[in-house]
């Protein structure tokens, strides 16, 4: 829209009162939507928060407020009810539109009661909110549209809550992790994390683990692990462990079937369409301690080449469960040295129980859980 006049009474204290509660907004297609009757029952307080590109209203309800965008700027209009939000949404069919952040909010205040300092300090508290909330908006449209690119819309960054238990395995320090099956009080160590196709339509935000028991390398086992409730960017620790009952309850159960022929290629060395997978002890660089490493052995040009695993990601499965042939397709994060924090990714394919691995190696990266790069699967084999 190529105008926006809000017109209400602005704090008296400042002496600029208005009674004037008109306000009209226009369209792609420059009809006047009327704002009059979406603030009958609340005055707006407008900011004036850079003329150029930012003019926010917003009313006491925390759940009446909607943020519009243009090519022009952001701008939030109160409205008082959510019947009143979705005929606001449906006159201006076009926009894009977002939920503005909670905290940008105003509260109720008395601002007849302030001073002039007050006001003005009011003032400058609130304009620094409300361009953070603007900033925050923006950061989350561009995500949405980030993830729109492609088929499965979860992103590498979504599962930052799993960096720290990354690093553990790629130190090899991943048997410190204190993992246990706690219907055996069986010692575990993590392996890797296969993470990507949650969360989903049938469950939340949680990916699997594949452990090893630490006193049988051919036991090798996996539970789902999911992040803290109060800290979503956190793993919550008791996930950690195999827990088949309680508040914390994350065994396989249907899902068993669909992840256990990844645990039969550990356990003891097998081999898949020209692959090996195998478990080797490897030492702490800071300490005397072995942790185990699964690793995958792939021969390029007729020389073995160990890729030792630290997470896999899922990008496109099978979404037809009648199908004949099913399919997954993914890339593998690996050291090629297990002792060096350098991390190198490639495709894979995995049709019908049969694994097969690009011998494009793409571009080494520093953290264990890398960027959208992970998503691209131009060379992944075919099916």
């Amino acid at each position: 829209f190529n105008s926006l006049q809000i017109c209400s009474h602005i704090f008296s204290a400042m002496g600029q009162a208005s009674q004037r509660a008109c306000g009209c907004i226009k369209d792609y297609d420059g009809h006047e939507v009327n704002l009059r009757s979406l603030s009958s029952q609340n005055s707006a307080k407008t900011l004036d928060q850079d003329a150029s590109s930012v003019a926010s209203t917003t009313a006491s309800s925390p759940d009446a407020a909607l943020h519009f965008e243009n090519e022009k700027g952001l701008t939030s209009v109160a409205v008082t009810s959510s019947e009143e939000a979705s005929n606001v949404m449906a006159d201006l069919a076009g926009i894009h539109v977002n939920p503005l952040p909670a905290d940008a909010l105003e509260p109720d205040d008395d601002s007849e009661s302030l001073n002039k300092s007050e006001m003005t300090e009011l003032l400058l508290k609130r304009s620094s909110t409300l361009k953070a909330a603007v900033a925050s908006s923006r950061t989350e449209s561009a995500l949405t549209t980030e993830r729109r690119q492609f088929w499965n819309t979860n992103l590498p960054q979504d599962f930052v809550w799993l960096e720290a238990s990354t690093w553990a395995i790629a130190k090899n320090n991943s048997a410190l992790l204190e993992c246990q099956d706690t219907a055996t009080a069986k010692a575990f160590a993590p392996l890797f994390f296969v993470m990507g196709s949650c969360p989903n339509t049938f469950c939340g935000m949680q990916a699997v683990i594949y452990a090893v028991d630490s006193d049988n390398q051919k036991n090798v086992d996996f539970w789902w692990v999911k992040p803290s409730k109060d800290d979503p960017k956190s793993l919550e620790p008791a996930t950690l462990s195999r827990n088949s009952q309680g508040p914390h309850k994350n065994d396989p159960g249907r899902s068993k079937q669909f992840y256990m022929p990844v645990a039969d290629l550990f356990k003891g060395k097998a081999s898949s369409s020209g692959l090996s997978f195998g478990i080797e002890n490897i030492r702490s660089a800071k300490s005397s301690q072995m942790s185990p490493r699964a690793f995958i052995e792939q021969v390029i040009e007729g020389m073995p080449q160990k890729l030792w695993l630290t997470l896999v990601w899922q990008e496109e499965w099978t979404t037809n469960p009648l199908a004949r042939s099913k399919y997954i397709k993914g890339k593998v994060v690996y050291q090629n040295d297990p002792k060096v924090q350098i991390f190198n990714s490639r495709a894979y394919t995995i049709e019908n129980g049969e694994m097969k691995l690009s011998e494009v190696e793409d571009m080494a990266f520093k953290k264990p859980i890398p960027g959208n790069a992970l998503k691209r699967l131009d060379n992944a084999p075919d099916k």
